[in-house]
């Protein structure tokens, strides 16, 4: 039965057919339209497209750490998160289904078997009790009315959302790596004060400790200067664990947990350079290019072409259906072969197109207030983070005067002392290395604030011109 079966012409025109048009015509169009539509709405999907398709393919090697860990090095390691895993894992199971409303537009090939034993009627002109058949069935749909190309359509907005999405996630990884990084640096700050406030009030101890056996001083006076001796060694220790947390935490945020590094490199960044920006300017450029905004824009049109999907429900559905059939019992009513086109037309679908229509409909307004909340807190943080500039360009006004009057004193300090005026420093170098740590804190303030509205705006995380040039650090802030 199997060597009739492929004989037969019109079962190996189907074959044939099913072989060489994999996809349908009514795909095709669709994916035209979608494509047509791509172009027509959203913003600046044309410049981002190309990019986004690069940072989903992209795949970033790791590398062992470098002995110094500069800023960019850091930053580059972004795509080897897990965040980062998962967002393209969402971006891929979009892709997924658009491919799966694509597939219920190809042809679909099947075999059709039975073993059947029957008993025939007397009057039969057959009388064999195997009544066994097999065929080859090749259908395909033809027209659905806009139902697929509405489907099609709001998967391919899908992919918009989850390329915008994946993107946004970039951004937030990078802000982190900056925080943790930044961390660190504060941190050796941290400890490089607290240890020269403990070296400090242990040479004042040793001298109190030292008068009090020649009976200088009382034994309350002692008990108090090891007390501060005590308290600037706690806060010393506090550091310095601070320092191995800290670098844990950016070791984790590499996505490289147990790699410590021991050095990083201070990125070269002047914060005069930054002019103080300008509300309605980056509010403008925010509506057009924020990735958030943009994701939430595509989720709202994918959710519009789903209720036009769910509409198409009560519209007729056009298939093509061809078939060859072999049987063992010749009976005069069974067709070798069988060609139709084949219409269904919905009358009565049990209110599921209803609720199929109602259920997408709440979902495209919920993703309109989605949207709509996100416009609001967009105007919100770009005002935030502009005032924030605002404020931190006075502070680092501040602690730049600080730092260079705690410079002075301590050359001061060094003279007086080389000169014998004095028999020690004081506390001339802490209070030099606590200035030192609120203008470093300040000015990662200023960076991080920045490379946050620059984000905001859909830019790099760092302007241009917000550069220092200095060739020893300065690739740790050029753009990407």
């Amino acid at each position: 039965m199997i060597k009739q079966l492929f004989v037969n012409p019109l079962l190996i025109v189907c074959l044939f057919i099913s072989t060489i048009m994999p996809h349908s015509v009514l795909a095709g169009t669709d994916n035209h339209l979608g494509k047509r539509s791509d172009n027509s709405g959203g913003h600046n999907t044309a410049s981002g497209g190309s990019k986004r398709a690069k940072l989903a393919s992209h795949k970033v090697k790791q590398q062992s750490l470098p002995a110094v860990l500069t800023l960019r090095f850091a930053l580059d390691q972004v795509g080897l998160h897990p965040v980062m895993l998962q967002r393209r894992s969402a971006m891929n199971l979009a892709k997924a289904n658009k491919q799966l409303v694509h597939s219920k537009n190809n042809f679909n090939v099947w075999v059709n078997g039975q073993l059947r034993y029957v008993e025939p009627l007397a009057s039969s002109s057959v009388q064999s009790n195997d009544d066994s058949q097999l065929g080859i069935v090749v259908r395909k749909r033809l027209y659905d009315f806009g139902q697929t190309g509405a489907k099609l359509k709001a998967a391919h907005w899908q992919i918009k959302k989850s390329e915008w999405l994946l993107l946004a996630a970039r951004d937030q990884q990078q802000i982190k790596i900056m925080q943790a990084y930044f961390a660190v640096l504060l941190a050796d700050l941290a400890y490089a004060r607290d240890n020269e406030a403990m070296a400090t009030a242990y040479v004042a101890f040793d001298k109190v400790r030292h008068r009090n056996t020649l009976g200088q001083v009382s034994d309350v006076e002692l008990l108090q200067s090891e007390t501060n001796y005590q308290q600037s060694r706690s806060a010393r220790y506090t550091s310095d664990v601070a320092r191995r947390i800290s670098r844990a935490v950016l070791a984790n945020t590499l996505n490289r947990p147990g790699q410590l590094s021991s050095t990083l490199a201070e990125p070269a960044f002047n914060s005069r350079k930054i002019k103080f920006p300008d509300l309605n300017s980056i509010m403008t450029q925010a509506k057009k290019s924020n990735r958030r905004l943009l994701a939430l824009r595509s989720a709202v049109v994918a959710a519009r072409k789903n209720i036009l999907a769910a509409q198409a429900g009560r519209r007729p559905v056009l298939e093509f259906e061809m078939g060859g059939y072999e049987y063992q019992r010749e009976i005069g009513s069974r067709d070798k072969a069988r060609a139709s086109i084949n219409i269904r037309i919905p009358l009565f679908t049990g209110g599921q197109v209803k609720a199929e229509v109602a259920r997408s409909t709440a979902i495209y307004y919920q993703k309109r207030g989605d949207l709509r909340l996100w416009q609001l807190r967009l105007r919100q943080v770009a005002l935030e983070l502009s005032q924030a500039i605002y404020v931190l360009r006075a502070r680092r006004d501040t602690t730049d005067k600080l730092l260079e009057y705690r410079e002075l004193s301590l050359d001061r300090s060094r003279a007086l002392y080389e000169l014998d005026v004095r028999k020690t420093l004081g506390d001339a170098m802490v209070k030099q290395s606590a200035a030192r740590y609120e203008a470093a804190k300040v000015k990662y303030q200023i960076i991080l604030t920045w490379a946050r509205l620059n984000l905001l705006q859909g830019k790099s995380i760092f302007a241009r011109h917000t550069q220092k040039v200095k060739k020893s650090v300065s690739r740790t802030l050029k753009q990407e």
